[in-house]
């Protein structure tokens, strides 16, 4: 199958989320023998020495409404909600959450980015042939809020990457050291955004029992609402305990993982959660809101939390700390069953359901 690839949210030099399941997606495919042909729009030149290729392909280039208008490839696949305005192939696109849509997210993004991905969201309703839901959580939460057939609705989750296992303490001590990390600490990995409740995060694991013996790391690019995490720290006096990494690089974030007592999530909403599971691979106890498809996602192997109450994340964390050796053993099978293969054979899935509906 001949795949027009939109690689966009991968053309940059720090890769995470969408860019992440971009690249592992493409390469996934590739491997099954799919014909990935990755395209970026043209507002991504300047970073061109970024884009990933699939194989080596060829980066080809595209601007909405303008070039290239028609395509002779079987799919089009939008890696994040939108889809290139071409016409021929059949139209495909990945929706990885819809927060924009919930109630209370505006509170979690200001009105005109939150105007335009709802219009990307309405026009993917419109004009897709089939879409990738990266849970069954964000099916639902679309569907809940747009006409779309639903048996054209394929749930495709991520994958994790086999780099995050358990590591050897040698490994972990070199990791901790590049980064000046303490030798304990519960983790956080997300960016610093108020979707991400990293300031209630904060405050629970001050109030938690954990406090005097596990700093708290937080990994994460700053956003504009950073100022409200640093705010936290220093109203609690923990400027010396609270380490901010910013953007990990990929050599480190394994070990980095793994070097880590608890992981915490304290999210209002994700639309999938990979860190959780890059947390469980790696053999370490998560402690995880209960919201959005987090608990879809972890599967009943983390301590859940009602990211509204401080004492409710307090008491995950506690709980996450007390999760036993084979309790860990068994939360890393779990994360073992999500593979990238397993995410580009639904992927195949939802490009034959396209076609099929474009055909008639």
């Amino acid at each position: 199958m001949r795949i027009a690839y939109d690689m966009t949210p991968a053309c940059t030099p720090f890769r995470s989320g969408v860019a992440r399941y971009c690249v592992c997606l493409a390469d996934a495919l590739a491997a099954l023998g799919e014909r990935v042909e990755p395209w970026c729009r043209v507002s991504r030149w300047k970073v061109r020495a970024h884009a990933h290729r699939p194989g080596g392909a060829r980066i080809r280039w595209w601007q909405d409404g303008i070039w290239p208008r028609r395509l002779s490839a079987d799919v089009i696949h939008g890696t994040d909600v939108r889809i290139p305005r071409m016409s021929g192939p059949a139209r495909v696109a990945t929706i990885h959450d819809v927060f924009h849509c919930l109630p209370g997210s505006e509170a979690w993004a200001t009105p005109v980015p939150r105007a335009r991905v709802r219009r990307h969201y309405a026009e993917t309703a419109a004009h897709a042939h089939a879409i990738c839901a990266v849970s069954a959580a964000t099916r639902d939460d679309f569907l809940a809020h747009h006409r779309f057939p639903a048996d054209r609705v394929v749930v495709t989750p991520h994958g994790v990457d086999p780099r995050f296992r358990p590591h050897a303490p040698a490994e972990v001590a070199a990791a901790r050291a590049a980064l000046n990390l303490p030798g304990s600490y519960v983790l956080a990995v997300g960016a610093l955004a108020i979707r991400k409740n990293v300031p209630a995060l904060v405050r629970a694991w001050a109030a938690s029992s954990l406090r005097p013996h596990l700093a708290l790391v937080l990994a994460g690019e700053p956003t504009d609402d950073a100022t409200a995490v640093h705010d936290a720290v220093r109203a609690l006096g923990a400027e010396s305990e609270v380490r901010f990494l910013d953007y990990v690089p990929d050599a480190l974030l394994p070990a980095i993982y793994a070097g880590a007592a608890v992981f915490a999530c304290a999210s209002h909403y994700e639309g999938f959660g990979i860190p959780l599971l890059e947390a469980m691979a790696s053999g370490v106890p998560v402690a995880t809101s209960g919201r959005g498809a987090l608990a879809e996602v972890a599967g009943g192997h983390a301590a859940l939390a009602d990211p509204t109450r401080i004492d409710s994340l307090s008491a995950a964390l506690e709980q996450a700390v007390g999760i036993p050796a084979d309790g860990r053993a068994v939360a890393r099978v779990h994360a073992a069953t999500f593979t990238w293969e397993r995410t580009a054979r639904a992927t195949g899935e939802a490009y034959a359901i396209a076609i099929a509906a474009l055909r008639g």
